[in-house]
């Protein structure tokens, strides 16, 4: 929080102005302004400087997020862009300025106190709204960040009932730990398909000139099986990784591997259904209806479902995680249903190593939907359910979160 009285920020704005629209001034007087500054918090001028940006309404939301989102990664990013600072002089003026800031001219910026700042500004500009749960409301970061956990491979009874097969998955995969949000999927796809983009906790963010409004941290939902295909490829390609998929020819998908094996894809890629049905079962080790047992009163701790839910989704991560050796993964059943890589069958894959139900390289044959939805009842989120989606056409509540097989050393 800005502590200076509004006169001393005042005096403190027109100071900076002063400094930054007379470069050149001559040694003796820029020295003699740089002490004096010196002789104040560094931290607590910038803050000073951007709250009379933002009062002033030359800096935008966009600028604060912009700044927050550097910050969590441990980096000060000016929050005023070089193509900004280009629209008008008095814009070029903040950006020295507040880069000034950023070379540590005026002393040693606190990243932690400054982030901290940054987003209780937002806050209270009621530009981003996201529900959080009240233990966790001071530790989270604004927006979920991709990441992925590891899950070893093993042997487990896939099914239910008479229906039930031997599996084994000889390879380890790693797994996000959510659905992809709206934010990430935006940030990548520049569009936002989602029913549940406003109301409540929704922003509008500019991406590559486009206005998108979003939930951030909600489940993308309405999304086409060939678009997750592409996100995976997009994502794949920015951390330097294979595509898994090749989809160069309209209406057709093909796997970048060795004998179009999914699972030797170097690359993000959609679960296969016994992948998918693994990790519902904890890593193969859950065996009642539920990843937690069999009791339906937990269900809603773990999952948003017609119960809880209000008929809408919620962000993610704010239901008891699905723990895998230590690793917490989020919204596997209950908030959006997941899309599988697998042609949907009317019996499960037939057992065996590695198996999977895609012998075909056609996108519009029908295919496996796991996990659940805001609206389903409780017998709907048995880890042995399923769906099959029409690939062509997005489908109420289907969302998706990526896996990527490990190497082997």
């Amino acid at each position: 929080m800005v502590t200076t009285t509004p006169h001393s920020r005042f005096k403190v704005f027109s100071m900076l102005l002063i400094l930054a629209l007379f470069p050149v001034a001559h040694a003796g007087s820029a020295e003699d302004c740089s002490k004096l500054l010196q002789k104040r918090d560094a931290t607590d001028d910038l803050k000073g400087f951007l709250g009379e940006l933002m009062e002033r309404q030359t800096m935008g939301d966009e600028g604060l997020i912009r700044l927050i989102e550097g910050l969590e990664e441990g980096k000060l990013i000016n929050p005023i862009t070089q193509e900004e600072a280009w629209e008008s002089i008095g814009a070029v003026t903040q950006r020295k300025t507040i880069q000034r800031f950023m070379d540590g001219e005026q002393g040693k910026i606190d990243q932690k106190e400054l982030l901290d700042w940054s987003r209780d500004a937002l806050k209270k500009r009621k530009r981003v709204r996201v529900e959080r749960t009240e233990a966790r409301e001071e530790t989270r970061d604004i927006h979920q960040k991709i990441v992925f956990h590891p899950v070893k491979g093993g042997k487990f009874k896939m099914g239910e009932g008479s229906e039930k097969v031997d599996v084994e998955l000889t390879h380890d995969i790693e797994v996000m730990s959510h659905p992809v949000t709206q934010k990430q999927w935006a940030k990548l796809m520049g569009n936002n398909p989602s029913k549940f983009s406003g109301g409540e906790g929704s922003l509008t963010m500019e991406v590559n000139g486009k206005s998108i409004t979003m939930r951030p941290d909600n489940p993308v939902e309405q999304v086409k099986w060939r678009e997750a295909l592409e996100f995976a490829n997009r994502l794949s390609e920015r951390h330097g990784l294979k595509p898994a998929y090749d989809l160069s020819v309209e209406g057709e998908v093909s796997v970048n591997a060795p004998r179009g094996d999914i699972y030797l894809a170097e690359g993000f890629r959609l679960p296969t259904e016994a992948e998918q049905e693994y990790i519902l079962r904890a890593g193969g080790t859950a065996k009642g209806k539920y990843h937690f047992g069999n009791d339906e009163s937990k269900l809603e701790k773990y999952a948003w479902f017609h119960k809880n839910s209000g008929g809408t989704t919620h962000p993610v991560g704010d239901r008891l995680p699905l723990v895998i050796e230590g690793f917490e993964f989020h919204d596997v059943i209950g908030n959006v249903r997941e899309w599988g890589w697998d042609e949907w069958s009317d019996k499960l894959p037939l057992g065996g190593k590695n198996p999977v139900h895609a012998p075909g390289s056609s996108s519009g044959v029908f295919r496996v939907v796991r996990g659940g939805i805001w609206s389903y009842f409780a017998q709907d989120l048995r880890s042995a359910n399923r769906y099959a989606g029409d690939p062509i056409f997005w489908i109420r509540g289907v969302g998706f979160r990526l896996v990527r097989t490990i190497p082997n050393p």
